[in-house]
């Protein structure tokens, strides 16, 4: 098959993301976990993310810096990357060699990048969308097929980008110098990518990101055009992308599922810090709880949570 025009890719960026996605409404926690352990998300090609209202766009942090100031990405990722680089030896000894590390250890430490962090557990994605959520807005948990998110990705560029036409569908735009290529292409499309060395917090929540390779998009553009390459490749329609959106009234009864797995911010952040935000969650886990709050004494609270 041709590759896909480029007057359909701009078709593809004028229209909402909506048109790409798959929604499912999810009334309580019971029917949530059923989807997660039912066809398509019982395999682990998908990466999820977790978003505190269903309102929130797929934007990265840089996205939303230059959104909130006067900065252009094109001009605040190399300003933010220099001066990170140039700095950070007063802080660590062991620095990162190649550009996705770097990416990966600014977007931990919370320094504005274009990666968008995403999760191979759903039950981590849940918990951060409901962690956080509002009692009257519904909460979402995005998911998408990593597999063929990867895959259209290499065969895009390889397709429309001479620089690229060595890649392979099964080849990793992770790796230093095909990753190097895939940033200077001229191809805008979405990735998922995993820095050969993680951190202790991304291991632990299972932790990959997806990134644009382009800074003159927003990562949805990017990502409607990743979607349009795919659905172009088979003549069709692929669900790869979905939405699950959890009514208001099933926040609470998730987070409390999710902490009988032991998945909270204490155990997602190691530390003293993590601890700290753990115990906000507790809380509300316990809020309608009237006979723990009286029967509650401080030597007991410990137990009790």
């Amino acid at each position: 098959m041709s590759p896909i025009s480029p007057s359909e890719l701009t078709k593809a960026r004028s229209e909402p993301l909506s048109n790409y996605v798959k929604e499912i409404l999810v009334k309580d926690a019971d029917e949530l976990f059923k989807i997660f352990n039912s066809d398509p998300f019982d395999h682990g090609r998908w990466a999820f993310r977790g978003h505190a209202s269903e309102t929130w766009k797929l934007q990265p942090s840089l996205e939303r810096l230059c959104l909130s100031t006067d900065w252009s990405a094109v001009d605040a990722e190399p300003y933010l990357f220099r001066a990170f680089r140039r700095r950070a030896h007063h802080y660590l000894q062991d620095l990162p060699k190649e550009t996705l590390e770097w990416f990966a250890l600014m977007q931990h430490h919370g320094s504005p990048t274009r990666l968008l962090d995403w999760s191979r557990s759903p039950y981590v994605a849940a918990f951060f969308a409901v962690a956080e959520a509002q009692r009257a807005q519904a909460a979402a948990i995005w998911a998408i097929d990593s597999v063929v998110a990867r895959e259209t990705a290499l065969e895009t560029l390889r397709e429309c980008d001479t620089r690229c036409s060595s890649f392979d569908r099964t080849d990793s735009l992770s790796e230093p110098d095909r990753f190097e290529i895939f940033l200077r292409s001229n191809t805008a499309v979405v990735a998922p990518v995993q820095p050969f060395r993680t951190n202790e917090r991304l291991t632990i929540q299972q932790g990959l990101f997806l990134c644009p390779n382009s800074l003159l998009l927003g990562f949805e553009d990017c990502i409607k055009q990743l979607l349009a390459c795919a659905n172009h490749r088979i003549g069709g329609k692929l669900d790869v992308l979905f939405k699950l959106k959890i009514v208001p009234g099933a926040h609470l009864d998730t987070l409390r599922a999710l902490h009988k797995m032991n998945i909270s911010y204490a155990t997602l952040f190691p530390g003293l810090d993590g601890f700290a935000r753990s115990l906000c969650t507790n809380a509300k886990i316990r809020s309608d709880d009237n006979e723990f709050f009286r029967s509650l004494a401080d030597d007991e609270f410990d137990s009790k949570i």
